[in-house]
């Protein structure tokens, strides 16, 4: 299942968030990521970018087991980053809580971190 491509010159764009999600690790209070300034700017930065994508998400997550495995991140490439991530943002919606879990839990560190290398 194919995504709209990612232009690669925003990637900066989203890996400048890498530094303040690594201090700001257990440091807030996680009861509402859209209270705390960084949360919320990482994640209109993550639609504005276009690294959120629109695609059958529901479909793509059925085949694997745990979303929340950080190991998933390990060998991704941009295109399951991409969808990974777009997953998670869109679960939040009918799992409240769940995004707020991921930051606190420094998972989105870890997709900066791949998307570094990517």
């Amino acid at each position: 299942m194919d995504i709209l491509e990612f232009d690669r010159t925003r990637k900066e764009e989203l890996l400048a968030y890498l530094a303040p999600l690594q201090m700001n690790l257990h440091t807030e209070d996680m009861q509402d990521i859209y209270e705390n300034t960084i949360y919320r700017s990482f994640l209109t930065a993550l639609d504005v970018t276009g690294f959120v994508a629109e695609f059958d998400y529901g479909s793509w997550i059925a085949d694997l087991k745990d979303i929340t495995d950080p190991a998933l991140l390990d060998q991704a490439d941009l295109e399951f980053l991409r969808k990974i991530v777009t997953a998670h943002v869109r679960f939040d919606r009918f799992l409240g809580g769940h995004l707020e879990e991921l930051f606190a839990s420094g998972y989105f560190v870890r997709v900066l971190e791949r998307l570094e290398v990517l």
